[in-house]
């Protein structure tokens, strides 16, 4: 049996405004409301409400990542205490952490064969354009 259709109302507008300001996700609305995300979800978009997922990252919320990184929290516990997606917190975690050293140095030589010699510099290239990338998304998310 189908559920009766029940317009949505001006109240309801306003509080899928309120809460998508304050960073609630569209699942979470949904339930709030007592509607299916697609019903949010169509509200969002016919009144031009932004996402909480499209939200920025601010630095609050990088620092407090980081903080929560740093207390040896997983992805899934971050998600949690932030109110984030999965998906979301790992990507926050990965901006708000400096990159690891992913191998030790590997000396090069003269005794070092030309091809070994190669492959070494292409990856050294590679690992810094990766390290580089990342402190530009850190940079531009504190923007």
């Amino acid at each position: 049996m189908t559920r009766p259709y029940r317009p949505v109302t001006p109240a309801d507008v306003e509080e899928v405004r309120r809460l998508a300001g304050e960073g609630v996700v569209d699942r979470e609305i949904a339930v709030r409301l007592g509607r299916r995300i697609q019903v949010v979800q169509n509200v969002r978009l016919r009144y031009g409400i932004a996402s909480a997922l499209h939200r920025r990252l601010t630095p609050a919320d990088l620092a407090a990542v980081r903080r929560l990184a740093e207390a040896g929290r997983t992805a899934q516990e971050i998600a949690a205490a932030m109110g984030w997606t999965f998906a979301r917190a790992r990507r926050a975690r990965e901006l708000a952490t400096p990159p690891a050293a992913s191998v030790a140095p590997i000396a090069i030589d003269e005794t070092t064969p030309e091809p070994l010699r190669r492959t070494l510099e292409r990856l050294a290239d590679a690992e810094a354009r990766i390290v580089d990338r990342r402190r530009r998304r850190m940079e531009g998310a504190q923007a």
